[in-house]
């Protein structure tokens, strides 16, 4: 799941998205750009590889520095 989609599900299930919805048809604005928002967040490339090599890294020098 991408940065985009994820936020969209978070939005939805929190009610944010219904409000803009909601609020964007009683100010007259045809689209929020909410799509276009979302698009844009799943071309972030997120690695989360790096984050758990990390993690693993400090372990090891942590036990290293223990003996």
């Amino acid at each position: 799941m991408r940065l985009g989609d994820l936020l969209e599900t978070i939005f939805k299930y929190t009610g944010i998205k219904w409000l803009v919805k909601t609020v964007t048809e009683a100010v007259g604005i045809e689209d929020c750009g909410c799509e276009d928002r979302k698009q844009a967040l799943n071309k972030i490339k997120i690695d989360r590889k790096y984050g758990s090599t990390r993690s693993t890294e400090v372990g090891e020098i942590q036990r290293k520095k223990k003996k």
